[in-house]
């Protein structure tokens, strides 16, 4: 059975925790060391809690004649950074973990102890390879977007069958970028319903909006492209937001979450609304001794005094105390039988 939730490092992710935000670096720091550091910097003043890059290697990936090979060899993420990278995000605040496509790339973050393990959508399907993933025991956050429900059901299977429980479920579309039309909320309330464990949105649409309604939805996770900027040459600046947008977003986000508030329904502290609430009224001065009728009763706005449905119980009750015109009921002005 999976967990509702999971830690990944010293953050609780899940139902009525605060979402946890992944800022994902993917290739974006365009092979550039620097510019990887420059990236975390971004990640950690806009309050990020994470940040993501891929451990690929385009040999491994895609045939060598393809575009994608063309494009992607040149951006692979070097290894040899990853520790001194981790170490950084640390001292930034920032938890920084990866997506592994290979055996070496999964035993690397494992060795290495990163507190989650990010499995893209286009690797479901290679279930060994998943399933050696998962038996590391680190959390595992699978996004959903190149398959259907039965692929997504064969995939949590894997990771439990390998004993990993601590599973997150990442909706998204494998669209870049994906049109708003398109990115199907709803489906995030399947997946919870069907899987019973915590789950996200790993957003591709341009601009903020859709992550944020994602959040009002219920993700307990979003993921965000972000980049220096949309100018840079590359797969994925062009749909990614710049420094400024992922401020914005992750404190849009929070704003969010305090909007959420309660699924408890009470009256709030210091609400006006409370005096906007009609209560029963003295009509006249209603004298010691005095029988309550119907005749001598109003109903006014107020946030004391009886309320209009406690009418009847109190007709014909004896005032032990004088009310005055046009002030409230109260209980402790009658001798109720």
């Amino acid at each position: 059975m999976t967990k509702s939730i999971i830690k990944i490092g010293n953050k609780s992710v899940g139902s009525g925790k605060p979402v946890f935000f992944i800022a994902e670096i993917g290739v974006n720091h365009d092979n550039n060391y620097t510019q990887a550091l420059e990236l975390i910097d971004v990640a950690s003043d806009s309050g990020a809690d994470a940040v993501k890059l891929q451990l690929y290697y385009a040999d491994n990936m895609w045939p060598r004649k393809s575009r994608s090979y063309a494009i992607l060899k040149k951006l692979e993420t070097n290894r040899a950074w990853l520790p001194d990278l981790i170490k950084y995000a640390e001292t930034k605040g920032v938890i920084l973990f990866s997506s592994p496509f290979d055996i070496d790339a999964i035993n690397l973050v494992s060795n290495l102890k990163t507190p989650a393990i990010k499995w893209a959508s286009s690797q479901i399907y290679d279930l060994p390879l998943l399933s050696f993933a998962a038996k590391k025991n680190i959390p595992m956050i699978l996004a959903t977007g190149a398959c259907n429900l039965i692929d997504v059901d064969r995939a949590v299977k894997a990771v439990k069958e390998a004993g990993n429980e601590d599973l997150i479920l990442m909706h998204c579309v494998s669209s870049y970028p994906t049109q708003p039309q398109d990115a199907n909320l709803r489906v995030m309330d399947t997946l919870a319903k069907k899987f019973n464990c915590p789950v996200g949105f790993s957003d591709h649409t341009i601009g903020l909006d859709v992550p944020i309604s994602a959040v009002a939805r219920g993700a307990s996770i979003i993921e965000k492209h972000y980049t220096l900027s949309r100018k840079l040459t590359g797969p994925d600046h062009g749909f990614a937001i710049e420094p400024n947008e992922l401020k914005e977003l992750i404190s849009r986000i929070r704003d969010v979450e305090k909007s959420l508030g309660s699924p408890e329904k009470v009256f709030i502290d210091g609400a006006e609304d409370q005096e906007y609430i009609v209560r029963l009224f003295a009509k006249e001065d209603i004298g010691i001794g005095s029988k309550i009728t119907r005749e001598q009763i109003v109903v006014k706005r107020s946030n004391q005094g009886l309320l209009p449905y406690e009418l009847e119980s109190i007709i014909g009750s004896i005032v032990v105390k004088k009310i005055q015109a046009d002030e409230p009921i109260l209980k402790e002005t009658l001798s109720i039988g």
